[in-house]
This record gives C-alpha cells, sequence and structure tokens, in this order.
C-alpha cells in the first residue's frame, strides 16, 4: 500500500458480521437487513477494483486494533487448493493501512516494507484476522496482523512498517470515527482466473512476471497498489520455485518480505526473480530475490526476498 492522500474513506457503517459468508449478495443483504448500508466507500477503491475482488472486509473496533476477513475464493487459491500468500499479502496491506492511517492522522502515511508468513492452509470458507498498533512512533508506524481460519487455528502472520509524511496545506476534517468497510460488491462482475484479472504474463525463462497499469490495479494516488506489488512478487517466486526444485509445476510461497521504494506510474512493470539457493531435503525448499521495475525508465519501485516450496 503506497501513500495515503486523504483521510480514510468515508464509508457508512453497518453491523455486518465478519465470520458471515462470503458471498457478496449475501454480506449486502445481511447489512441492509440490519439497518444499515451496502458499507461502500464513495470514492477509494471504486467498482471492480483490486481490492473488491477480493471481497475484503475491515472493522477497526477499538482505537490501536482492528479485524478483517476475506473469503477463500477459489480463484485466491494456488494449485494445491489453498488459499496463496499473495491475497493474504494484500488482505494485510489493506487492513493494517486502515488501522495505521488511523493511528497516523492528520499526517499522511506511506508504507516502507510489509512481511508475510503463510503457517498452514486455512480450512473454511473464510480467514479472520486480528490486528494491533505495536508502536505508533513521531516518524513511524509499526503495526501487526494475525491470520486465522473459521476452525481459530493460526495459518499465517504480517507486519508493517509506515512512515509518517506531514500533510501539506489545508487538513480538511479530518474523521476519527471507526468505521466498519466491507468492500463486497452486490453486482460484482464474472470472475476469472486471477492472473488474467491482473494481466500478470510470466516469462519462465526470463525470471520474469510483467503487467500494465490497468485502472483496478491503482491505489488512491493512481499508482501501483500495495498488495498487487507483493502478489506479482509471490506469484513469480511460486513459478520459479517449481523450476528451481525440479517440480512439474509451481510451488508454493510461504514467506515474503517486500521494501515498497518508489510509485510506480509508467508501465509496463516488470518483476524479476533471481534464485539465490536451494534446500533438497524432502520438503524442498528454494529462497528468492526479487525487483519490480519500470520498464520504460528501468527504476526500481521494490525489492523483496521469498521462501517457497516444491
Amino acid at each position: 500500500m503506497d501513500p495515503r492522500r486523504q483521510p480514510v474513506p468515508d464509508v457508512h457503517a453497518t453491523t455486518t458480521d465478519l465470520s458471515g459468508p462470503g458471498r457478496p449478495q449475501a454480506r449486502v443483504a445481511a447489512a441492509r437487513a440490519a439497518g444499515g448500508q451496502s458499507s461502500e466507500p464513495r470514492r477509494y477503491p471504486p467498482p471492480g477494483h483490486f481490492l473488491r475482488h477480493l471481497r475484503l472486509s475491515v472493522d477497526p473496533r477499538t482505537e490501536g486494533t482492528i479485524e478483517g476477513a476475506m473469503p477463500v475464493l477459489p480463484d485466491l487459491c494456488d494449485h494445491t487448493g489453498a488459499l496463496r500468500l499473495g491475497a493474504v499479502a494484500a488482505f494485510a496491506d489493506y487492513a493494517l493501512g486502515v488501522l495505521s492511517t488511523h493511528a497516523g492522522a492528520p499526517d499522511w502515511i506511506a508504507t516502507h516494507d510489509l512481511g508475510v508468513q503463510l503457517l498452514g492452509p486455512a480450512r473454511g470458507p473464510e480467514v479472520v484476522a486480528s490486528g494491533s498498533l505495536v508502536r505508533s512512533g513521531r516518524n513511524t508506524i509499526v503495526s501487526e496482523l494475525v491470520i486465522r481460519d473459521l476452525v481459530g487455528t493460526v495459518v499465517g502472520a504480517a507486519t508493517a512498517t509506515y512512515s509518517r509524511l506531514a500533510r501539506v496545506g489545508p487538513t480538511g476534517p479530518t474523521s476519527r470515527v471507526l468505521q466498519r468497510v466491507d468492500l463486497a460488491e452486490a453486482d460484482e462482475a464474472r470472475r476469472t482466473p486471477l492472473d488474467r484479472y491482473l494481466g500478470f504474463e510470466v516469462d519462465a525463462d526470463a525470471g520474469e512476471l510483467r503487467f500494465e497499469h490497468l485502472p483496478h490495479l491503482r491505489n488512491s494516488t493512481g499508482a501501483i497498489q500495495g498488495g498487487v506489488i507483493g502478489l506479482a512478487m509471490e506469484w513469480l517466486a511460486a513459478e520459479m520455485a517449481g523450476r528451481a526444485l525440479g517440480r512439474p509445476g509451481p510451488g508454493r510461497t510461504l514467506q515474503l518480505q517486500v521494501y515498497y521504494l518508489s510509485q510506480g506510474r509508467k508501465p509496463p512493470f516488470v518483476v524479476r526473480d533471481e534464485v539465490l539457493g536451494r534446500d533438497d531435503g524432502p520438503a524442498g525448499e528454494s529462497l528468492h530475490r526479487l525487483e519490480l521495475v519500470e520498464a520504460p525508465t528501468g527504476r526500481l519501485l521494490a525489492m523483496g526476498t521469498a521462501r517457497a516450496s516444491g
């Protein structure tokens, strides 16, 4: 997630149950039946946006904490049928971004780094998350998130660091009201395979993944959304892990650390993977260095490391 140039989106409060079904029609209907609204932001993200495609919901219930949910949809899972790390990274990026935006107001915030680890596959139709502030200082904000399945088993964790940027010019009204956000759309477009929706094109021989500056992949400032960057890095690491370990198909990314260096606006964008090493033991794991660049300028936008299994 990249710099926040405005307060948390002005949203309608709802009484949607975060442990409820993942279908957007059911979630919107539940909110309306409870006398609330559909919980759709009036501005960002717009209809059809990547974050809405994930059907995320978040609830900053009290100052310094946040809860959220994301359905385990087939197109968000990898070849093993388990929720892929990139989807969890996008979930964490959004949830912790909302939490840290509240903590940093009226300043802007910009993501410095995001780390995500998976422990095991999620059981059930949905994963839920609990996040909290670790530190809110003068220059940085650190937050963490724990992800569980509906059985209560921990399936992943994430940490993020944000830089505080002093707001320039008039700040306008800044709401500190803690409001629930549900990004599911009742009129959601027909779902397509995730790589097609994102426009990912993998060249495994070159160790590269390319994608364009599609409108539904942009953040509120018009740059590539941070969760998309994490998902692109995770996707390529999984693809290259299979080759590095001699497997017939892609591997599964288990750990990802991303450092955000600059905002990207000049496509195409290229993720490059370098296999740093591998463990040929029974489990079979590989370690990867990744970088994201603007192809026309060669400017480095983000770098990271990933650990994947075969």
